[in-house]
């Protein structure tokens, strides 16, 4: 079935209990080869072009659910205002895959290896789906996010937009896999806002991680041991970063592709390489 707006979506998704909406495909296509879901009927949204904007509105910016990857990558707003989101976005998989994909289709599917997920959460993002019963509604990402697989949109909804506020600082991505179009073994997003004057002030720290047991999930005990603190020198700070980092329980998840300890090990490698980076790019 195909839908050509919002509302027609929306009416089918009422009308067909078992259904799924599909617009790239290169998130529910796989997962229906893994037999993770098996809808009765595909509702195709891919020409509903009032799910297609990329827009600023004051602090805000605001992704329709059928902006693809590559748009993102690719847009001057989305460089200007979020650049994380942008760097994220270009470590997607493939050409093809993010020529396809899109940003809703990603997050909708809730895969605990996505690359949305860490930058989306670091940046605060919020997630607005509708239905034709309960209307628009925003959460916060971190809620819309509920375990693997498993989000907060209800058979009867779709996602609409997803809503990011700027931030000010420094921010970097990092995924590691086996290749590079593969889903990431462990990924994460980090956010540093800063005064440099004869100490370093961290004023804000952000960090999230991808690819772990429960959701993706921000560090906020660890961000806020650094917060509000003085440090000699960037180099200082990224040593009492890790060193705070060992003393956290982070657990990921195990797969055939690698075991929560080593899955720590390597986030604890792109940890110290993102504040390598940091350290470079800054002094």
């Amino acid at each position: 079935m195909r839908a050509n707006t919002t509302d027609e979506a929306l009416k089918l998704l009422e009308e067909n209990e078992d259904a799924k909406v599909i617009a790239g495909g290169q998130s529910l296509i796989p997962m229906m080869k893994l037999r993770i879901f098996s809808p009765r009927v595909i509702i195709d949204i891919s020409k509903i072009k009032e799910l297609n904007y990329i827009r600023v509105e004051g602090r805000e910016v605001r992704i329709g659910a059928l902006v693809t990857h590559s748009e993102i990558e690719e847009s001057e707003l989305v460089r200007e205002n979020i650049p994380l989101l942008s760097e994220t976005a270009s470590n997607i998989a493939d050409l093809q895959v993010r020529s396809l994909g899109t940003i809703g289709g990603s997050i909708s599917h809730a895969d605990p290896s996505a690359d949305y997920y860490p930058t989306l959460l670091a940046l605060e993002a919020k997630v607005c789906k509708r239905s034709r019963k309960s209307g628009k509604t925003c959460l916060p990402i971190s809620d819309f996010i509920q375990g693997p697989f498993t989000t907060k949109l209800e058979r009867d909804e779709i996602v609409e937009e997803i809503v990011i506020p700027k931030y000010r600082g420094i921010a970097y991505y990092e995924k590691f896999s086996i290749r590079k179009a593969d889903f990431a073994l462990v990924n994460l997003a980090m956010i540093l806002n800063y005064d440099k004057g004869e100490k370093l002030l961290v004023k804000d720290f952000r960090i999230a991680l991808g690819s772990l047991k429960v959701k993706p999930s921000r560090l906020i005990g660890l961000e806020s041991k650094v917060k509000n603190s003085e440090f000699k020198d960037f180099k200082s700070f990224s040593e009492r970063l890790l060193m705070l980092y060992d003393e956290e329980n982070v657990e990921f998840q195990s797969t055939i592709h690698g075991s929560s300890l080593y899955r720590r090990e390597v986030s604890k490698t792109l940890i110290s390489r993102l504040l390598n980076r940091m350290v470079n790019d800054n002094g």
